[in-house]
Formats: structure tokens, sequence, C-alpha cells
């Protein structure tokens, strides 16, 4: 997850004709030609890694789905695209559910109501400059600055509504959360064995202790028997 205006397409600059004349033009031109199909190439990876924003994702459910000319009532035609663009929608995107059973928001069924409230406002007469008014008002407080790619499509990159990124935020803490477990109980495992490797010296020193005191025993009786048979 990054945000949209960390990644930009750069166009690469024209180049000028080739020289006429002179010697090494054909190794200049092959050069020149080498140079711009590198650059081409570059440009050409930068589009397709280029964002999608809220409007290209809606654009590929709602565009050519219905026309507004066969139908008599606004209202029908309103509701007939919009059942039918959530349906397509759910197709490409299907709907999930969290823990609990309850119906997760969808970024694409998202995107498609944002697009035909757009395209219905146009319709609307004398409220379309309203109707227009209230979804870009509404647009920041859905859509963030920020995109990803879903596993499915590594390469596209779309612009991820607010709770899309809570969801992203969601699963890295998660994952910290367990990085920071696994730590704490492989932690508490080195733990445990620097306490028994300190009870086994502990062990050792009374030992080695005790060793010492008999030995100074023995010592003191070594002595008092030399002593006694000097005597």
């Amino acid at each position: 997850m990054f945000k949209i205006s960390l990644l930009s397409s750069t166009a690469g600059k024209p180049y000028g004709s080739p020289d006429s004349g002179g010697s090494g033009h054909s190794k200049r031109n092959k050069q020149q030609t080498a140079t711009a199909t590198a650059r081409s190439d570059k440009t050409s990876l930068s589009a397709a890694l280029e964002p999608r924003n809220w409007s290209q994702q809606a654009a590929d459910i709602t565009d050519n789905l219905l026309d507004v000319s066969k139908y008599k009532s606004l209202a029908v035609y309103a509701e007939v695209k919009l059942a039918e663009a959530l349906d397509r929608a759910a197709k490409v995107q299907p709907d999930t559910v969290n823990e609990d059973g309850e119906l997760l928001p969808n970024s694409l069924k998202t995107a498609v109501c944002f697009q035909l409230l757009g395209e219905l406002a146009e319709l609307c007469g004398p409220f379309s400059k309203t109707l227009t008014a209230l979804r870009d008002q509404l647009l920041p407080a859905v859509y963030s600055s920020y995109a990803a790619a879903e596993a499915a499509k590594p390469l596209q990159f779309d612009q991820m509504p607010w709770f899309s990124v809570a969801a992203h935020l969601q699963r890295d803490n998660t994952a910290l959360l367990a990085q920071q477990e696994a730590f704490k109980r492989e932690l508490a495992h080195h733990q445990a064995q620097m306490a028994a490797v300190e009870q086994q010296l502990l062990t050792f020193k009374a030992a080695i202790d005790a060793g010492e005191v008999a030995a100074a025993a023995l010592t003191a009786t070594n002595a008092t028997l030399a002593a006694a048979r000097d005597a």
C-alpha cells in the first residue's frame, strides 16, 4: 500500500532526428534507437503501474451497460442500471463477510455507486449541480490517496477507499501482534533455558564448594595424623 502521489508515470523526452551526414551515422542511429526503445519500455511499464482511480475502476463495470435513450422513465433507467452494475461488480469482486458473518463493504461496488451517482446527476436537470456537489463532498470522506494491488492482480494498483485502508492496517497490525507474541514466546523459552543453565551453575558451584570443604577437612586430618606420628 502506498500513496498515489508517489507513483506517477514520466513520459520520455522527444528525440531529434539523427544527423544526416558524417561518419558513424549508422552507429549513432542504432544507439539512439536502442535508447528510445529502452525509454519507451520504461514509460510503458510506468504507465502500466499507474494506479487506477475510483472512476476508472467503475468504468470497467458501467461503460456501455445501458442506453438511456431506450428508456422513457429516468427512474426506471436508474434502477435497472444500478441493479445490473451492482450484479456485474459482484461477479468481478464477490462480497465478503467478517468473522461474525457481517457483510463487509465492497470497494468495486462503492466505485460503481459513485460513478452512477455522477451519471444520474447529469440527467437530473435543475438538481444536476447540487447532486454533483454532494458527490464531490462525499468522495474525500470515502476515498483515500492510497493505492494497493490485490493478490490476484499484483500489477494492478487501485485507489483505495478508507475502509480498505483500515482493513490493510488491521491485517498489518494483526501480523505485527502475531510476530510480537511469537517473539515473546521465543524470549520466554530462552529465558527458561538461561534459568536452567543458571540453576545448573549454582548446583556445580555448590558441589565445588562442598568438595573444597571436604578437601580442607581431609587436609586438616592429614596434618593432625602427621603431627601425632611425629610426636
